[in-house]
């Protein structure tokens, strides 16, 4: 009996071989040490951890009402510079629209994928 090949087991190795290297390409890995500023603080945060997370080591005063559940927007930060995770779907609607463009992000939910810069409101509903 003659095997048949159609070139399909080919193609999908190479399919897999590709979306491997983008997702395993996409930058430092977790637990990596980047160079995270807060405002005028400086220091390092952890590839994978939250703003807010790095914000508590780095003893940085951000509102957290919720404790860091993503309900009540408190967390708020704005980007300046840098790499975060990608917004979800439950932070675009606590932050709203006008929020978002303007370049905010819940410091509870943003993970650090790189070195970033971020605004800490002086206090909630001020920019600082």
């Amino acid at each position: 009996m003659e095997e048949v090949t159609d070139g399909y087991t080919g193609g999908v190795k190479k399919l897999l071989k590709r979306v491997a290297r983008r997702v395993f390409a996409r930058g430092p890995k977790p637990g990596t040490p980047v160079r995270v500023r807060m405002g005028e603080a400086e220091g390092e945060g952890l590839v994978g951890e939250t703003l807010l997370e790095t914000a508590r080591r780095m003893r940085v005063d951000i509102d957290s009402f919720c404790g860091g559940r993503c309900s009540c927007g408190t967390c708020r930060v704005k980007v300046l510079a840098g790499a975060l995770s990608d917004r979800d779907l439950n932070e675009e609607v606590v932050l709203g629209s006008t929020a978002l463009d303007k370049g905010y992000r819940l410091a509870c939910q943003a993970r650090i994928q790189g070195d970033v810069q971020i605004q800490v409101p002086l206090y909630y509903g001020v920019d600082g």
